[in-house]
């Protein structure tokens, strides 16, 4: 059976149901498949069972005082579609979760106060992007992840020209004192595979909902010309146009091909800016997720 069989059936089953080490320096590129089935199309004898490993992930951690920083932290989500049972391990711990459709599409962990919920935010060939919120021990613990059936590197190196990628953006952006802001948008990636790079810019709108502490002006992001390694990338993200109120510290983005001919790009992207006239830095975590 091939690897995106199995990733699929994860969304399939989702989607029917509903009708580290701390700071955030720049992120070390991996190349080991995200599923443990392997890249896509390759062949394995496990047909029910999806392993998402990934590594050194930037999380908003925000601590029971409010105190808003970034870690690096390890997160896998094992499902197993016979049984619908999933289980999400992050930094360390395993939780076993249930399957909530009332709203959308979620995975949810309840124990008192403590709870994890695991929502499916956009769906893609063999890939999903979702966002992982969780309050443990009064400790929050936010951020976005695309996982899925990703490109082999031998496939990714067979590619040639020139390919445009154009998707969906979500960002969260936190502050101290449980202040919050949500963001979408869109985004462009070209990739010169002949030339091995890939680059392009996001444009962001603030989402003025309800639940937002605060609102921020549109934004276009330069997502900076980086290399492709193996069957992924990492880069730096500068401001292209728009009033981001402060100074980036840091910022940068990294992401994979996803499905056998790397028809599908998508990642993860963070940034720390410090605000001008306030003792509080922004914390913005986000996913990019598109296709040819």
């Amino acid at each position: 059976m091939r690897c995106s069989a199995i990733l699929s059936s994860t969304a399939i089953l989702l989607l029917a149901a509903c009708g580290g080490s701390s700071g955030n320096d720049s992120p070390a590129f991996s190349t080991v498949p995200i599923s443990a089935s392997g890249f896509a199309g390759e062949e394995t004898g496990d047909e029910t069972v999806v392993l998402a490993q990934l590594t050194d992930q930037a999380r908003i951690i925000r601590d029971e005082n409010g105190v808003t920083s970034f870690d690096r932290q390890d997160l896998s989500l094992r499902t197993d579609s016979a049984n619908q049972t999933f289980q999400v391990t992050l930094d360390g711990q395993t939780y076993d979760l249930e399957l909530d459709t009332s709203e959308g599409v979620t995975l949810v962990f309840e124990d008192g106060a403590d709870f994890i919920e695991v929502q499916l935010f956009a769906s893609r060939e063999d890939s999903n992007a979702f966002e992982l919120f969780s309050v443990i021990d009064g400790v929050t613990n936010a951020g976005y992840f695309v996982i899925g059936a990703d490109t082999s590197p031998l496939d990714v190196a067979a590619q040639s020209n020139q390919a445009t990628f154009n998707g969906v953006v979500d960002i969260a952006l936190r502050r101290d004192d449980f202040n919050d802001a949500f963001g979408s948008g869109d985004f462009e990636l070209v990739a010169n595979f002949d030339s091995n790079t890939i680059g392009g810019t996001a444009t962001i709108t603030d989402d003025t909902t309800d639940n937002a502490d605060f609102t921020f002006d549109p934004i276009t992001l330069t997502l900076e010309n980086t290399a492709i390694e193996e069957n992924g990338f990492a880069g730096d993200i500068s401001i292209a146009e728009g009033d981001i109120n402060g100074a980036l510290v840091s910022a940068d983005y990294e992401g994979r091909f996803f499905s056998e001919d790397a028809t599908v790009v998508g990642g993860a992207l963070s940034a720390q800016i410090d605000v001008d006239d306030s003792d509080t830095d922004t914390f913005v975590n986000g996913y990019f997720l598109g296709n040819r």
